[in-house]
């Protein structure tokens, strides 16, 4: 559990600029602290699957979207290297509340960074729902999507991993899904083959749609 909660989770909701009028802030506190100990224990289960998953440890990992940092804080403590990227005003209080754990924090666009000549290889980059705001369509025709895919498979080492996961059309709080079929459509375009794509659910009960692309395309 994150040593500052409810501190991670108030950030989040506080992101959302929710305005308490001061005499329901004690309401507001439980609320936050009920629910975010929910959340948080269910982030907990699912970066410790990823981690067992594929084996994270030792890893230099890119956390991509990386909000309030709590994903990357989780992998951090599992024992790797991890570099937490977000464009929002999340990154600086990510970067406040986990200073001392030895994490990097990059304010930037994420094709930016990773089309940066400066910027290193990893072992695993770690994508969730990120971009959030594309459908079936969009996914296949957004020239930021096709660089994106490109730019990232570029910049991991040659044993690693690229690890996409978004909410697929079996998740029925999300307006506009990407379905299976439209994803593996698209990556046809892009001229991706090798690659591992499949519904999965995890501990907080949401339907992923899980991508996996190995750094190495035969």
């Amino acid at each position: 559990m994150d040593p500052h909660f409810p501190s991670a989770q108030r950030a989040l909701y506080d992101s959302y600029e929710i305005k308490v009028p001061g005499r329901f802030q004690l309401l507001y506190d439980r609320l936050v602290f009920h629910l975010g100990n929910l959340q948080l224990r269910r982030l907990e289960q699912y970066i410790h699957q990823i981690c067992q998953r594929f084996q994270l440890k030792g890893k230099k990992i890119l956390d991509i979207g990386a909000h309030t940092g709590y994903n990357s804080f989780l992998m951090q403590a599992a024992g790797n290297e991890v570099s937490a990227l977000d464009i929002s005003k999340h990154i600086d209080y990510a970067r406040k509340r986990y200073a001392a754990y030895g994490m990097r924090f990059i304010a930037s666009d994420a094709l930016s960074f990773l089309e940066s000549a400066d910027t290193a290889p990893f072992d695993f980059i770690f994508v969730c729902n990120f971009p959030a705001h594309y459908d079936s369509k969009q996914i296949q025709t957004s020239p930021y999507a096709a660089a994106f895919f490109k730019a990232a498979l570029g910049k991991l080492n040659p044993d690693g991993k690229l690890y996409y996961a978004f909410y697929s059309e079996k998740h029925n709080k999300v307006d506009h899904p990407v379905t299976e079929e439209a994803m593996r459509e698209a990556l046809q375009q892009w001229g991706i083959k090798n690659f591992e794509l499949g519904s999965r659910k995890y501990a907080d009960n949401n339907n992923l749609l899980e991508l996996v692309i190995p750094a190495a395309q035969h």
